[in-house]
């Protein structure tokens, strides 16, 4: 077995290709390194650079290939080696920056046939104003004169376990700036539409006192904290003399965005009621993820980091909730369901990436940043959703409890709310009426023709009252066959001829149902509203007296009541004026 462990490491040399040099010509912009690098690991970080240049070790280097960029959650040190050639007639100036801007120790040491090695000590540890360059990434730039090799060796480590990538991007000086434009360009409008968006859900929160605008508030916020110090922004704009504040507070960032995201959750759908048993789980995991971040402010680190990955994967259930509310007839949960499965999908990606699962570089984050937005715009419209068919369920609520349901006109409640409001708002000028009508013989015709028939009747009568008043006239079923006209008229004449066209038009138009033909007619009583009193029973006597003396006097016509006759012979005629 010794034997064959030997001849293994004999050999490996040329087994493996060795890289060529990294030529500085054509467009370097974030051009990657690994391609033409060799890698040394590392475990425990204990080897200097002197050991690492020595004949022994280089034989250790090996070539490093894609899938070992994402080296997942580690504290391990590794070393990788490049050269670097400038074939160009003239000097050319390059800067260096590690893929992700969470590295925490980043190393550089340059070589040069005829120069003094060059040493870069760059860490996460360190404020900001340190960095060679004022750019969210920990970075380094040299210039390797015409004809001129570098040979670069870089040590890239997490002080403490994180996910470690061994991606590294070579710029070309003027590309760099030239790039960083686009890319700050870029990151102040996606932090910008946070923050908007942001603005307008506190306006909402602090006018409508709805909790739920609270709570969606904090999400944005906790989704601007976390890409800001996954993005390095944070870092760079906040908290640029606080480096070791700026790393503790990258897993708890992480964590309350996904704590906001199950209670926004269980608001939005109302999990409680519609699935109770559900929202048992989102409870505990709630708790379980404020458990997490009290664990992160005792000091606990590497367990904290694991237990972020599982609290973000343990938000794939959001779909699965939204579809079980969805289920339960919460139409609305659509726009939730959508959100939640673009957004999961780029969380996805990125867990796996960070772990060492797959090696997509940092398309994933890329990704992910994006579904966000995606995912809060759409949570936004899942909100208006929301609003809208609540408010289409109480108007359709308010409607009901204020309509007959036969005939569509209003019923006793409706009544009393046109009646004060109509008091309160018509012109002084036009006189109030109100007109009591009652179906003549109405139980006859059931006895005749049955109820169904007597249900015809009565919706034509309804009609003809809709057809014959305005919108803005109240209309009401009363009770059984009466119903009630309540308008604003310019006298007494006009109100006359109303109830005249009402009664006229039911009288000459039978309700056919089938082979039959129904004849039906109607008797009205009219009392001009007291304005003054307020009261509608008063209006409502009135007008019931009024409608007894039309009964009396033969019903098939209208009647007016006048105090003054009533009062020395108890009779109404409709020749009586005001």
């Amino acid at each position: 077995m010794r034997k064959l462990v030997c001849l293994l490491i004999w050999i490996s040399p040329f087994c493996w290709a060795q890289p060529q040099p990294f030529l500085l010509e054509g467009d370097l912009r974030a051009a990657p390194l690994w391609q033409y690098a060799e890698v040394l690991f590392d475990p425990s970080g204990a080897l200097t650079i002197e050991q690492v240049r020595s004949p022994a070790r280089d034989k250790e280097f090996l070539p490093l290939t894609k899938s070992m960029l994402n080296q997942g959650i580690t504290d391990h040190a590794y070393w990788i080696k490049v050269q670097i050639k400038n074939p160009t007639p003239q000097a050319v100036a390059w800067i260096v920056t590690p893929e992700t801007s969470y590295m925490d120790r980043f190393d550089a040491y340059l070589f040069e046939d005829k120069a003094l090695p060059k040493v870069f000590l760059l860490s996460d540890f360190k404020p900001f104003s340190e960095r060679p360059i004022p750019y969210r990434k920990l970075n380094f730039q040299h210039r390797t004169d015409s004809g001129g090799l570098t040979t670069l060796y870089l040590r890239a480590q997490m002080v403490l376990p994180d996910t470690m990538t061994l991606t590294f991007h070579l710029w070309e000086k003027e590309q760099f700036y030239h790039t960083l434009i686009n890319d700050y360009f870029f990151y102040g409008g996606y932090f910008s539409a946070l923050l908007l968006l942001a603005l307008v859900c506190l306006f909402l929160w602090l006018s409508l006192k709805e909790s739920i605008y609270g709570t969606y508030l904090c999400y944005i916020l906790s989704n601007v904290l976390m890409w800001g110090c996954l993005m390095g922004f944070t870092y760079q704009y906040l908290l640029p003399n606080y480096p070791i504040l700026n790393n503790e507070i990258f897993n708890p960032a992480f964590l309350l965005m996904a704590l906001f995201a199950i209670q926004f959750s269980r608001q939005f759908l109302n999990t409680p009621d519609h699935i109770p048993n559900a929202d048992m789980v989102l409870r505990y995991l709630a708790y379980s993820m404020m458990v997490i971040v009290g664990l992160r402010l005792l000091g606990v680190y590497e367990l904290v980091v694991y237990l972020t990955y599982i609290a973000l994967a343990a938000l794939l259930v959001l779909p699965w909730i939204g579809w079980l509310c969805y289920r339960k007839g919460v139409i609305y949960a659509r726009w939730y369901i959508f959100a939640w499965m673009i957004y999961l999908i780029g969380i996805s990606g990125s867990v796996l990436s960070a772990s060492g699962v797959i090696s997509w570089g940092k398309a994933p984050i890329l990704y992910t940043q994006i579904a966000g937005l995606i995912e809060i715009l759409v949570l936004a419209v899942a909100m208006s959703d929301k609003v809208r068919q609540l408010k289409t369920g109480y108007e359709r609520a308010t409607k009901e409890s204020v309509e007959d349901p036969l005939t569509g006109l209003g019923n006793r409640r409706l009544l009393e709310q046109r009646f004060e409001r109509m008091v309160e708002y018509c012109e002084p000028s036009r006189p109030l009426f109100l007109l009591l009508l009652d179906i003549d013989h109405f139980k006859n015709i059931n006895d005749r023709y049955g109820h169904l028939a007597g249900d015809a009747v009565l919706e034509r009568l309804a009609s003809i009252m809709k057809w014959q008043s305005r919108p803005e006239d109240a209309q009401v079923r009363y009770g059984g066959e009466e119903f009630v006209l309540l308008l604003s008229l310019k006298d007494t004449p006009e109100v006359l001829q109303v109830a005249e066209r009402i009664r006229d038009q039911f009288a000459k138009t039978p309700t056919v149902i089938g082979s039959m033909s129904i004849t039906h007619t109607l008797s009205v009583g009219i009392a001009k509203v007291d304005r003054s009193s307020h009261d509608l029973n008063l209006a409502l006597d009135q007008a019931d007296r009024a409608l007894y003396l039309a009964k009396q006097s033969g019903r098939n016509r209208v009647q007016q009541y006048c105090a003054e006759e009533c009062n020395a012979n108890n009779k109404l005629s409709i020749e009586c004026s005001d």
